[in-house]
């Protein structure tokens, strides 16, 4: 993978399956990764995982893809 540092990336689904693996692979490339989930425990778990083994900013955020105004909670500001 390339190097991501200095770059932020969206990783929906980023809980568990190809979602966390995503996230962490970007996290080892350097990137600051907001891991997006339907459950905040979860998104938060892979956050701890990336502080812990990568050292990376990561930040972990419930929202439902699906429903577009849970998105715009957390981006708008």
């Amino acid at each position: 993978m390339n190097d991501f540092t200095g770059r932020i990336v969206v990783v929906t689904g980023g809980s568990r399956g190809l979602g966390r693996a995503l996230a962490l692979a970007y996290a080892a490339a350097g990137a600051t990764v907001v891991v997006a989930s339907r459950r905040q425990e979860a998104c938060d778990a892979v956050v701890a995982e990336i502080a812990a083994n990568h050292g990376t900013a990561a930040l972990a955020v419930a929202c439902h893809v699906g429903h577009w105004g849970s998105a715009t909670d957390w981006s708008s500001g």
